[in-house]
């Protein structure tokens, strides 16, 4: 699917005289303010953050303006919306972007949030921006610093010493979920392994209960659910003892896992990960020059997932159990994911070739694992919500008391942490803090239910004003940060478990839209591949560009962007414009007729028709779809038009069922294009305000009943 770029031809739709318009008297008249309509349903959505580290490009328009639909669908069908995201700005794509340009972190987040804020506004998008926060701002992480205490103050987050990712180019340790192939997700550098005391949350231990609620979650589509699944990565098996014996002549247990999918019994090596904290213990003890280098080194994962091939280095280290006839080398492997079971796993040799790992004495252990390991939180950075514990010679490890938040650390003139001591709580004694940061994507795991409050400082009333919107009804958000659905379903799963929510699953709906791409490569500032949102909104004007990106294909489907127009978005505008405009004088005005004619009542039927559709693909999330059918509908209301022109003018009936399928038309494109809409209402309905709030024809209420396996049964 593509969307086009271009030079404007002779007859072109130029919505931006009335879009400032409209997009002003939204503003002045609070219709996208959350908690308006008290007595309402209410209905939350929530988009996809970006970074602040510069403007605001097509990836993130996809994401809004799909959102976007959605709410102001809600609102004109009679919910009270809240619309809301946190602006990501802590963390390293801030941080270096600010190196880079030679400002302070603080000062780019702030300069960029107000930029792209800037273009959502002219997008049209109807945000609650009361609700929109920047994680940078103490009043925001006043509340991450929460959120870690109480994890670490009932045991769901601890220090542990490890050996780790270091990215030497970014400087700094990486979560396994930060590595790609091998490589830094942002940088794309060699990740190196150094061992250091750090903090992780105990992600892993809640993987059993992750993966077996996504069998609840009906609403979720099946591409979403599937790669969560995978994700966390259940493999049922076999962990055995090995004994392994080292230079020196001592002896050291090894323990393996045998996935019950393994081809065949026999092996011939054992393969492990460098990487994991055990390997490492066992290399660390053998030495020599091949366990250093080992040691050193990445964990020899490939390093693009192109590389078919595997490294393989024999670590001179040979394993048996008892009764086996011979020792089998332990190799050093990039096939072997350090985050995975223990780091060793047997190797399946030809059939024949190798030793029979079951014909031997010793403990068979049957075992489940995940690929999901815990989660290191701590970062040796600056631009972070400082972790909140001091490090105490007389008390050792002392969490900072609630009253200290937001526990703030200075910065110097080159934006670094000054780390001064402190009087520690507990003996008064000089005590220093952590100095570490925490993981940005620890900022986010709770956004959900920041973003519905107003960040009040005492809990009670916090979870009050969270509980107040419920869950996300509509996660907006791409089906390649499916992590960030994960993370939030983690932190949900602990609050329950603590006593702060009843309801362990914080998102009702997850679709998931794959990305935008140029030149094959996703839209990302960190691929340096972004088209501008502020020159295509110069260009196009926002119900243009909003129409182009959402008829270019539904969410499910990716979009590769080309410079060349697609003329589709502008003829479809411009139509309904046309058909509007055009017809004002035949349609105002006109009385109702009660007996309509066989030509009204086929016209009534129509109309009928794609409000049920469109209501429908919008309920499925296929807006795609829903543009096509108005299109359709417009084509038919064009023929109409003629035939009331000809022989029809006479019949008052058919004339008043065209208006009002010209009404209908107008609430239905609403939600696509809403400055086109709001100017059309004005000329059809003078005096009946924005909209922005309703009506949605037929008053359609959502579809309870329907789940993501009814709309995959019948093929939508």
């Amino acid at each position: 699917m593509s969307l086009g770029s271009g030079q404007l031809e002779q007859r072109s739709y130029a919505g931006h005289a009335i879009e400032a318009k409209w997009q002003a008297r939204w503003r002045d008249a609070g219709c996208f303010v959350a908690g308006r309509r008290p007595g309402h349903p209410r209905q939350y959505h929530f988009p996809a953050g970006p970074f602040t580290n510069g403007r605001l490009h097509l990836g993130h328009v996809r994401t809004f303006v799909l959102g976007d639909v959605m709410a102001r669908a809600g609102r004109q069908r009679g919910y009270d919306v809240l619309y809301a995201f946190e602006w990501d700005a802590f963390g390293l794509p801030t941080e270096l972007a600010a190196q880079k340009q030679g400002v302070a972190p603080g000062t780019l987040a702030r300069e960029a949030a107000t930029r792209m804020t800037a273009d959502l506004d002219r997008l049209g998008i109807s945000l609650a921006w009361d609700h929109v926060y920047l994680t940078c701002e103490p009043r925001y992480y006043r509340w991450t610093q929460w959120f870690f205490l109480k994890l670490y103050e009932h045991g769901f987050l601890y220090r542990g010493k490890a050996t780790l990712n270091y990215c030497a180019t970014c400087e700094t340790t990486l979560a396994h979920l930060e590595v790609a192939d091998g490589a830094c997700w942002r940088c794309q550098s060699v990740v190196e392994r150094r061992e250091s005391t750090q903090w992780f949350v105990r992600l892993g231990d809640a993987s059993a209960e992750l993966l077996d609620g996504l069998s609840k979650l009906d609403a979720w589509s099946p591409t979403v659910i599937r790669l969560l699944a995978g994700f966390i990565g259940e493999v049922e098996g076999q962990e055995v003892d090995l004994t392994v014996t080292l230079r020196d002549g001592s002896e050291r247990v090894l323990t393996v896992f045998v996935p019950d999918a393994t081809p065949r019994d026999e092996v011939d090596a054992v393969l492990v990960a460098p990487g994991h904290t055990d390997v490492a213990d066992l290399l660390r003890a053998a030495g020599g020059d091949v366990a250093e280098g080992l040691l050193a080194t990445a964990t020899l994962r490939r390093r693009r997932r192109e590389d078919v091939g595997a490294d393989v280095v024999d670590t001179g280290l040979r394993a048996r159990r008892p009764g086996w006839p011979m020792a089998i080398p332990v190799l050093a492997s990039s096939i072997v994911d350090p985050a995975f079971a223990r780091g060793a796993v047997l190797r399946p040799a030809i059939e024949g070739a190798g030793i029979d790992w079951r014909a031997a004495g010793g403990e068979i252990r049957h075992v489940v694992v995940h690929r999901v390991q815990d989660w290191l939180v701590s970062r040796q950075r600056s631009w972070g919500t400082p972790i909140p514990v001091l490090l105490c010679p007389h008390c050792g490890d002392v969490p900072v008391p609630e009253e200290w938040l937001p526990f703030e650390l200075e910065l110097d003139e080159a934006g670094r942490r000054v780390v001064k001591p402190v009087a520690c709580p507990r003996c008064g004694e000089e005590a220093v803090p952590d100095g570490d940061t925490s993981d940005c994507f620890f900022d986010v795991a709770w956004s959900l239910l920041g973003c519905a409050t107003s960040l009040p400082e005492d809990p009670e009333a916090f979870f009050e004003q969270a509980k107040g919107w419920r869950a996300v009804d509509w996660f907006h958000n791409g089906l390649d940060s499916f992590l960030y659905a994960h993370l939030h379903r983690y932190i949900s799963l602990v609050l329950r478990e603590i006593g702060y929510v009843d309801d362990p699953e914080p998102i009702r709906r997850f679709y998931g839209h794959a990305m935008v791409t140029l030149d094959g490569r996703k839209m990302s500032k960190h691929e340096g591949n972004t088209v501008d949102a502020a020159t295509l909104l110069d260009e196009l004007g926002a119900d243009l560009l909003r129409v182009q990106i959402l008829w270019a294909a539904n969410p499910s489907h990716a979009i590769e962007f080309r410079p060349e127009r697609d003329k589709r978005a502008e003829t479809f505008l411009l139509n309904v414009r046309s058909l509007v405009f055009d017809n004002l004088d035949l349609v105002l005005g006109r009385p109702e007729v009660l007996d309509g004619s066989p030509f009204a009542k086929e016209l009534e039927e129509a109309t009928a028709v794609v409000v049920e559709r469109v209501t429908r693909f919008l309920d499925h999330y296929r807006p795609c779809t829903c543009l096509q059918e108005l299109d359709r509908f417009v084509g038919r209301l064009t023929k109409f038009r003629r035939r009331l022109l000809g022989d029809a003018i006479e019949d008052a009936s058919a004339v008043h069922a065209f208006g009002d399928a010209l009404r209908v038309l107008v609430q239905l494109v609403a939600p696509f294009a809403p400055h086109l809409a709001e100017e059309m209402w004005e000329a059809l309905e003078p005096g009946a305000g924005p909209l922005a709030l309703g009506p949605w024809p037929g008053g359609h209420p959502l579809r309870k009943g329907d789940t993501t396996a009814t709309i995959e049964r019948r093929g939508m």
